[in-house]
């Protein structure tokens, strides 16, 4: 399922999509497209550099 997903106190979007794959696969992919500074916080907290 592409598009873009929000969580329900919408502080974070996720872009979903194809992957690049080499190889010609099918895999879904996920990228962070916008948080809040609560949320890359508590990413930071939990190991994520940036």
């Amino acid at each position: 399922m592409e598009g873009v997903w929000h969580n329900p106190k919408n502080s974070v979007a996720v872009k979903t999509g194809a992957c690049p794959d080499k190889t010609g696969g099918s895999k879904l992919c996920g990228w962070v497209v916008r948080a809040d500074e609560e949320a890359q916080g508590d990413a930071r907290d939990g190991g994520t550099p940036s």
